[in-house]
């Protein structure tokens, strides 16, 4: 029975590696940023034109009017369209990037539970791209050194068992050191 185990892919949701609430607050903050760099540049660009003058036709009629007010509806209308277009490509980018990122996660998950399961043949597998490597290779040596020291766990009962099979243990012991070996060969796979 395992101690420690990950729920199964049909149990897992969008939200187990990267929540709903950090995509929201990711989304929202790229928007924020877009806005405030937006309202940077209309700022920016009526304050450089403030005190200028600027002519327009209106109609048929020439019209001597005051610069930020010419350009303020052309700036207002670029803003919006780039804005929206920004927050399009933002959400449309973060959920890609998201599933880029929570597809190593899912096979990390399910070598970690066979790993917990007592597979301690399992190797971590990992692409070089991923974020995971350096983590994933210390887990591979972590369940590499494991293996070993069970293997030599093993072995030593091996020999206590055959001495036990010449009499010179106790009956008793022997029983229990052959139970005990039976349990660590069905708790792992070497």
């Amino acid at each position: 029975m395992p101690v420690f185990s990950f729920p199964k892919e049909t149990d897992v949701t969008d939200d187990t590696f990267i929540s709903r609430e950090f995509k929201f607050r990711f989304i929202l903050k790229f928007c924020g940023i877009a806005v405030l760099g937006c309202l940077l540049f209309s700022g920016l660009i009526l304050y450089f034109c403030r005190g200028t003058l600027t002519t327009t036709f209106n109609g048929a009629r020439l019209v001597l009017r005051e610069t930020s007010l010419a350009v303020f509806p052309g700036i207002l209308y670029t803003n919006l369209i780039i804005l929206s277009l920004a927050i399009i490509l933002v959400i449309g980018l973060t959920f890609y990037l998201f599933y880029r990122i929570r597809k190593p996660f899912f096979r990390f998950r399910n070598d970690l539970s066979a790993i917990a399961d007592g597979d301690l043949t399992t190797i971590i597998r990992y692409r070089p791209k991923d974020q995971t490597k350096i983590l994933a290779e210390n887990i591979n040596q972590m369940t590499r050194a494991f293996n070993s020291k069970i293997r030599d766990i093993e072995s030593e009962f091996k020999i206590i068992i055959d001495a036990a099979s010449n009499d010179q243990v106790p009956n008793d012991v022997a029983v229990e050191l052959i139970r005990l070996h039976r349990s660590i060969k069905n708790r792992f796979v070497l």
